[in-house]
């Protein structure tokens, strides 16, 4: 056998001692569960959103089977029938095993939360759905509801999501005036002027008109369903395309991700653009979160330390900073405006 085919299948078998570390099984049963209930629960739901829901799903079983391995290596040490299982025979150590599972958790939670509308009906998305100006009044609010209500009397999900869209309003009113907020001149008391324009005319002439001409910072705000969905698929097949050369790549040597960072960069623009984000505050934008990504992601690679002990099967650093700068990229395609 030589040594090319040896460590062919060293890797092999590496890798699926990764696979048993998340219990197939048991990812199976909840991926079924899943699916049923996606396919028996009342309305429609997009295919794309579905299969995205369930994915992450199933990742989620597999970090809490990678995690519960990590927890119980002593005690499977010891139970005959648990002795075989990675950690505790050795194949793969705690550290990797709790890694594994922690990293697949912030995967699956963050991306099955806004795949599914985790984030909820903000403001904004509110108005959009309700028709309504952000300076609407109470008034236009109740009348708004009452007519979307009848609007979609015979589909339930819209009805769902029109009362959402209502309470957030709602609530956010009753908010603005426990603070002291000036609402519109219709509603008593509505003399009270908002603290920070108390602040603003307490400024000099030229703080005020310095302030005016600074550029707005950063905003977060909750994506669409359709930029999440847009913006999920491609950036997860860039961050697959690059794991996958971190897993081809042979052992010391050191394959670059130039094109899928740049790629990732383009993209990032242009989902901010159709968020009416010019083209230079998104490429500032742009790569302001590739520098924070690549910044936690060096840090990461400086623990792990890949190139000296490979971590499930890469030994490229520049695979995982790339992977973290490629995150974080997404997540301000999706949520910076």
């Amino acid at each position: 056998m030589t040594e090319t085919t040896m460590k062919t299948t060293s890797d092999q078998t590496d890798f699926g001692n990764y696979v048993s570390l998340l219990k197939p099984r048991v990812m199976s049963l909840v991926v079924f569960t899943a699916a049923v209930g996606l396919v028996v629960a009342p309305g429609s739901m997009n295919l794309v959103l579905a299969f995205a829901s369930v994915l992450f799903i199933a990742l989620g079983a597999g970090a809490s089977g990678s995690l519960n391995m990590w927890w119980d290596a002593d005690i499977d040490r010891i139970m005959k029938r648990t002795q075989d299982r990675p950690v505790p025979s050795g194949k793969v150590s705690a550290n990797n095993a709790m890694l594994v599972g922690l990293w697949m958790s912030v995967i699956s939670i963050g991306m099955l939360g806004l795949a599914s509308n985790w984030v909820g009906m903000d403001a904004q998305r509110a108005n959009a759905l309700l028709g309504l100006r952000p300076d609407a009044s109470s008034d236009e609010l109740v009348r708004a509801h009452k007519d979307m209500l009848e609007k979609y009397a015979e589909d339930e999900i819209k009805r769902g999501e029109v009362e959402a869209a209502y309470d957030v309003l709602l609530m956010k009113s009753f908010n603005r005036r426990t603070k002291g907020e000036s609402v519109k001149n219709e509603v008593k008391y509505a003399d009270v002027v908002p603290a920070v324009d108390k602040i603003k005319a307490s400024l000099p002439p030229w703080a005020r008109e310095a302030g005016k001409s600074l550029p707005a910072g950063p905003r977060f705000a909750a994506p669409s369903r359709e930029t999440t969905t847009r913006a999920g698929a491609l950036f997860g097949a860039l961050a697959l395309v690059t794991l996958l050369q971190g897993f081809a790549q042979p052992e010391g040597v050191e394959n670059p991700t130039g094109l899928e960072i740049a790629a990732a960069l383009g993209a990032t623009v242009w989902f901010m653009n159709q968020k009416r984000v010019s083209i230079g505050r998104a490429a500032a934008l742009a790569f302001g979160a590739l520098v924070v990504g690549s910044v936690v992601g060096g840090a990461v690679q400086g623990w792990l330390r890949v190139d000296i002990v490979p971590f499930a099967g890469i030994s490229s650093p520049s695979t995982i900073v790339s992977e973290f700068g490629i995150l974080s990229l997404f997540i301000a395609a999706a949520c910076l405006d």
